[in-house]
């Protein structure tokens, strides 16, 4: 905390100057290939562009992101990369994404969400939500459904009890053991939900009111999700509170 004096050796980190950055990446996937490792989840990289004005050899944020562009065509032809809360010049080259926010930033100009980042990468590049673990289950699988993305666990075994003593205490909830039912459960429910749609493009998505989502997608089947604590009636139709409906295409 540099406005209050106090340095945090825990939370301390080093940053890579851009200008190093093909080197580093160079050595790291030449070590990979020698592995036959071939997938690869990248977060920084898609999350931030710095600048480096030390010294002579200078960069700008631009020079940034053109130096990450041309790696990642370079590195994209031969491995499968994903990225993590991934900004828009990643997007050419991107197998997957992860940690894809449900709601939004919640500041005060906002009205309400809408999955325009969902909506654009649909099927063509899957999505994954951020980790699910001590969420409210129900309400995040639909919310995972309302914003066409999978739903994420972080999970892990064997010496969890060191993890209370580690900078790592925000993993209080991550046993395999535990959650083994949950991820099972969480699965058939998102294959109940969307198993009509496989295949399908969502091409549209409204909201008739604060927690209600009406998905239409490419094969003509609707899917209504009601993520609020009370039913919802729309013409003939009842979705039941904190459930979904879908209404297959009518001829």
């Amino acid at each position: 905390r540099p406005d209050m004096g106090q340095y945090d050796i825990d939370s301390f980190a080093y940053a890579i100057a851009p200008r190093l950055y093909g080197k580093f990446m160079d050595k790291f996937f030449s070590s990979a290939k020698k592995s036959g490792i071939n997938s690869f989840k990248l977060s920084g990289l898609a999350e931030s562009l710095n600048s480096d004005f030390r010294g002579k050899k200078q960069i700008n944020r631009e020079q940034t992101l053109d130096s990450i562009v041309n790696l990642l065509k370079k590195y994209s032809a031969d491995y499968t990369l994903s990225f993590k809360s991934a900004n828009a010049y990643v997007l050419p080259f991107a197998d997957r994404l992860t940690d894809i926010p449900c709601e939004s930033s919640g500041l005060s100009g906002t009205d309400y969400s809408i999955p325009f980042l969902q909506l654009t990468v649909n099927g063509i590049i899957p999505c994954g939500s951020e980790a699910l673990n001590g969420s409210n289950l129900t309400r995040s699988l639909l919310n995972c459904i309302a914003y066409g993305v999978t739903p994420k666990f972080i999970l892990g075994a064997n010496n969890m009890e060191k993890l209370k003593t580690s900078r790592y205490t925000e993993y209080y909830s991550i046993s395999a053991e535990s959650l083994t039912e949950t991820c099972i459960s969480a699965y058939n429910y998102m294959k109940d939900a969307l198993d009509s749609v496989k295949g399908a493009r969502l091409t549209g998505h409204i909201m008739p009111t604060a927690g209600i989502s009406r998905l239409s997608y490419s094969n003509g089947v609707t899917l209504y999700v009601n993520a609020t604590d009370s039913d919802f009636n729309l013409e003939t139709l009842t979705v039941p509170a904190m459930s979904y409906l879908v209404q297959p295409e009518t001829v």
